[in-house]
């Protein structure tokens, strides 16, 4: 009874007002606060106890990312990305789709316990710090650079010629274009006032 669900976006389609018109016949309005669409998304997490993201379906959520950055608990679907970004247990739960049951009871263990909570909220931010920034994209992509320079290199029996430091700064070379070309580096500085910063992407397969 104490608890308040704020929901943000989607104000504008027919899916809310299917939304709106149960939460009026639940009579559930001093409970569940719908936002509609907002600029101020950091600012909104950090007044939030408890992120759930109860998606359908997802490809690599960056509202998720954001939560976790900001020290967020969550609670996610197992679709799409989702998995690649929370563990489950250490730094958020994940669900199934669709079960509104296993949903409830992911929230109501983290509204209990604070303990786990602080648990969650530090490990998530340290997994978002670790993996999902800006500079450990680009090691990550440098490395797979240097990985398809050497590979190349080896199968036309011509490892021996390979100098990997040459092999490097190609790798750089190429990143610094990928980042100029794909208006990275443009958004990174428009962003700058904005807290968390996220860079959020797919793992890149070396098959």
């Amino acid at each position: 009874p104490n608890i308040q669900l704020v929901v943000v976006g989607y104000k504008d389609t027919e899916y809310f007002q299917e939304v709106a018109e149960l939460i009026r016949n639940l009579g559930m309005e001093d409970h569940v606060i719908c936002l509609g669409d907002r600029k101020d998304i950091p600012r909104l997490l950090f007044t939030f106890d408890i992120f759930a993201l109860p998606s359908e379906s997802e490809g690599f959520s960056n509202a998720l990312l954001e939560a976790m950055a900001a020290g967020r608990p969550t609670v996610a679907t197992h679709t799409g990305g989702n998995a690649e970004a929370v563990i489950d247990g250490i730094t958020g739960f994940l669900v199934p789709p669709k079960d509104h049951t296993a949903l409830a009871e992911a929230i109501v263990k983290l509204v209990e316990n604070q303990v786990l909570r602080d648990s969650m909220r530090q490990e998530g931010q340290r997994r978002v710090a670790e993996v999902f920034t800006l500079g450990a994209m680009l090691a990550r992509t440098e490395e797979f650079y240097d990985y398809l320079l050497i590979r190349e290199a080896a199968t036309e029996g011509l490892t021996k010629r390979v100098n990997y430091g040459t092999a490097k700064r190609l790798a750089k070379i190429l990143i610094s274009y990928i980042l100029y070309y794909s208006g990275i580096l443009g958004a990174c500085k428009m962003a700058r006032a904005m807290k968390p910063k996220v860079l959020a992407y797919h793992s890149i397969s070396a098959i």
